[in-house]
Order: C-alpha cells, then structure tokens, then sequence
C-alpha cells in the first residue's frame, strides 16, 4: 500500500465504506465515513504520520477510527514471525519506519494528536487475536510461507543463502484437530471531534476496545 495525496473513502448506498488508497488526482478531495476501520492494513503504509493525518481527514466530525495492530516486542505469534523474517531479509531503506511502531502507544498518540486528535479522543487497549486452523501445523505453516508478505520474503531470501531448511515441530495435532495460537493486538481508536455549539459539550466514555461514543 502506497499512501499519496488522497486516502479515499468509497460508500454505497447501504452504508458499506472500502478505505482506498490513491495518488494525487485519482480521487475526490472530500469524501468522509462516520467510521473508518483498518486491521493490520494501514499500519504497513509508509510515513505514517501522513497516514494518521488521512485517516482523520476522511473521518466526518464525530466520526471514529478504529485500528488493529501488531505489538512489538510482544511474545507471541505474529510478532515473532515478523522478528524471525527480518533476520533472514536485508536490511531496510534508510528512512524505514518499522510498521510494528503502530503498537506502540507513545508513537500511535503522537501521530493521531498531530494529525488533531485530542488526547482524550484517543484510545489503546491490548486484546488477543486467536488464529484458529482446522489442521496439521505444516498446514498453516504453509499458509504464512506461500500467502503471508513477510514470511514469504524471508523464505526466499532464505533459499538464496542456502539457509531454507524447514523444520515442523509435531505437536500430537490429530487430524481434525483444531489449532489456536493467540497473538497479542493494540486496538486502537480514535474520535473526530464534533462541532460543538456555543453552551454545548462533547463528552464520551469507552465501552470496550475502539467503543468510544
């Protein structure tokens, strides 16, 4: 994904909105959603103060943007494929921001404050997401190597060094059997603030992750 000028919010007449990313002139300059939703999407987009600045432009006033991202450092799942792949691929471009800084709650409200938010309309919870594979683990293994940017890039940048040996530990996985791994998610919200009237407030409370009304 490629941010340029225009984050671009598309809606039907259900109220279902795709987030689009397009180049300068590709789009309309102003088009807003009440709610704006990425999960492990926009977090892997360059510059990410550009991409909190477009994610609260195309968020109407008291509208919500709500965001699932990858904890770093964290000891499970995802993290930890992203910390073993990057020890087989070459080194970033000079400038690389980590994707992973999108879990980092000092980083994340600096980038949403500067883009507008005020500190109280921004929110971040740790939760869990549960992968879950009817399977053997070769199976999702093979899932992450063939499917997956970062373990794919890793396994071939592995092949190329003669390092691409493939190890599956057995776990005892009947077939039928149900795997779960957890790993460890920032739910992260943010809230456009509303206009507010002469004598009004706007006041909210969280309900929950990425809940505030």
């Amino acid at each position: 994904v490629v941010v340029g000028e225009y984050l671009v919010v598309e809606g039907d007449d259900l109220g279902t909105y795709v987030c689009k990313f397009r180049g300068a002139g590709q789009g309309p300059k102003v088009l807003v959603a009440e709610v704006v939703v990425s999960v492990f999407g926009a977090m892997f987009a360059p510059r990410p103060f550009d991409v909190a600045k477009e994610l609260v432009r195309v968020t109407k006033p008291g509208g919500r943007i709500v965001m699932g991202n990858w904890i770093p450092g964290d000891p499970t799942l995802v993290a930890q494929i992203l910390k073993i792949s990057a020890a087989y691929t070459p080194p970033p471009p000079e400038g690389f921001v980590s994707p992973m800084t999108w879990g980092d709650e000092a980083q994340v409200r600096e980038r949403f404050e500067s883009a507008g938010i005020v500190p109280a309309n921004i929110a971040f919870e740790r939760a869990t997401w549960v992968f879950r594979h009817p399977g053997p683990p070769s199976e999702l293994l093979a899932i992450f190597r063939h499917y997956y940017g970062p373990t794919m890039n890793a396994f071939e940048a592995a092949a190329k060094d003669g390092r691409a040996e493939q190890r599956v530990v057995q776990t005892g996985q009947k077939e039928g059997d149900l795997i779960e791994i957890k790993s460890g998610v920032a739910a992260v919200g943010a809230r456009q603030r509303r206009p507010v009237r002469r004598g009004s407030a706007v006041r909210g409370r969280w309900e929950g992750p990425c809940a505030f009304r």
